[in-house]
């Protein structure tokens, strides 16, 4: 039985997502993406959604099972809008949990 019991991101990595979450506060415009060191793993990204300075968040999550001597894979996408004016707290919070958490 295959398992995702956790996953790892890399520390640079990390600190670049958040360098590019507060360019996209700043400016309403591009995106910020994190992905595991396994790639295809797990990824996170948070994106300008329109003209409006509307952000949007979209998750993956995916977890390996093995089962009748073959893998499959379980894949977890979510997606949903942000609130733009509690962004810079998110990014805040983010910050302390993937940098200190």
């Amino acid at each position: 039985m295959g398992t995702n019991p956790s996953v790892w991101f890399d520390r640079m990595a990390i600190e670049r997502f958040v360098r590019e979450l507060r360019g996209l506060d700043q400016t309403r415009e591009g995106s910020a993406t994190l992905e595991t060191l396994s790639p295809g793993e797990c990824e996170l990204t948070i994106h300008n959604a329109d003209r409006c300075g509307h952000i949007q968040l979209v998750a993956t999550i995916v977890r390996s099972i093995y089962e009748f001597e073959k893998y499959e894979y379980l894949r977890c996408r979510l997606s949903f809008e942000v609130n733009p004016t509690t962004f810079p707290q998110i990014i805040e919070d983010l910050a302390e949990e993937l940098l200190t958490g």
